[in-house]
């Protein structure tokens, strides 16, 4: 795959923007990328980038290849400045490429590029409260100057171990502690430049600091789901006589329902359930005796399209009223023009709608 790839293209969808501006913190350089989807921005892999968008009203956010570029909100909308801050993670292999859509236009692309260094940890890490986690960075530049730091330092303690030398190279033990429930983004900084690494979920070490008043949830770890559907669980309170509930860390992420409570052996087992209504992530928090604890996150994923598009081949083609050359031409198009086919049961000529959103037809072949 590459950042001009098909799948990307096909993403084209005919949609007038709402878009003003398209802003991207590239290294120590803000870019801007407004009104230029041929644009390439290539970033190291694992790292993370981020853009502001300025626009008249909250717009869908996704990647042409999942599989390359993790997509995320940094910011959501404001609608007093307009403004949205958005992230994408370079997950994929080197080389691979991905563009990057908003409200299905194609704003830029990002290529994964080579990083200057080796985490062995790259996926998510989780811990108790007070569990510690070691990691190790290598550095095939000697001369590199490297060190870490964590997102939220309220939830992990840092520490750096001594620097060892290992086949010629630079090895780096760091340290995570965990302090407080939640999670939080680690980062390698080379050289005054910070790559995302990976991320640290802390969970409670046992539902409460009262050992005579604890909860368990089942299941407990973090879910993905699909704008439209729904995700169950329990939460079972081991002393009749607590109070239990639950809520989410963003309620336009996932509505709530509780479905109340059953007895067994004298515990008090709670079903809830939560609806994906936009993407994007949230926590999932169990309140006991009014206390809050952080159990696992919700990711939201927008709905794949069912919608088919098509792009034309030939130059110059007519857009007709009807699928016959002896009806009206309604425009002349250009080559390359993306089209939502409509209709397809006629094998000499396809139903499609413009970008504009005029609908007409084409001859089959082009």
């Amino acid at each position: 795959s590459t950042a001009s790839s098909s799948s990307d293209t096909n993403l084209r969808k005919s949609v007038s923007t709402v878009v003003s501006s398209v802003k991207v913190q590239y290294g120590s350089q803000e870019v801007d990328v407004t009104n230029t989807p041929d644009k390439v921005l290539t970033i190291p892999q694992l790292s993370i980038l981020t853009f502001k968008v300025k626009s008249s009203k909250a717009v869908s956010y996704v990647a042409g290849t999942g599989s390359v570029a993790q997509t995320g909100v940094s910011s959501p909308y404001n609608s007093v400045t307009g403004e949205t801050t958005y992230s994408v993670t370079a997950i994929g292999k080197l080389g691979t490429g991905s563009g990057l859509f908003l409200d299905g236009k194609k704003i830029f692309a990002i290529q994964v590029g080579q990083t200057p260094f080796i985490c062995d940890t790259t996926m998510p890490v989780t811990e108790k409260v007070g569990e510690s986690y070691t990691f190790k960075v290598t550095s095939a530049n000697l001369s590199d100057q490297i060190s870490f730091h964590v997102g939220n330092s309220t939830i992990a303690a840092t520490a750096a171990l001594p620097m060892r030398t290992e086949s010629g190279k630079h090895a780096y033990y760091f340290k995570l502690t965990a302090s407080s429930t939640g999670q939080t983004g680690v980062y390698i900084t080379v050289n005054g430049t910070a790559y995302h690494a990976f991320n640290f979920i802390v969970n409670p070490n046992s539902g409460s600091t009262d050992a005579s008043h604890t909860f368990s949830c089942s299941p407990s770890s973090n879910v993905t789901k699909t704008v439209g559907e729904t995700y169950s669980f329990q939460v079972t309170a081991n002393n009749s006589s607590d109070s239990l509930a639950f809520c989410v860390g963003n309620g336009s992420i996932l509505s709530t329902c509780s479905s109340g409570y059953t007895i067994d052996n004298g515990k008090k087992i709670y079903s809830f359930r939560v609806t994906a209504q936009k993407a994007g992530t949230t926590g999932i928090y169990v309140i006991l005796n009014g206390k809050s604890t952080h159990v696992f996150n919700i990711t939201v994923q927008e709905k794949p399209s069912d919608k088919k598009y098509a792009i034309l081949t030939g130059d110059g083609v007519n857009l007709r009223e009807g699928p016959s050359t002896s009806t009206q031409v309604l425009e002349l198009m250009a080559k390359g023009s993306v089209f939502q086919v409509l209709d397809t049961s006629n094998s000499q000529w396809t139903k499609v709608k413009t970008s504009s959103g005029e609908t007409g037809y084409i001859y089959t072949q082009y």
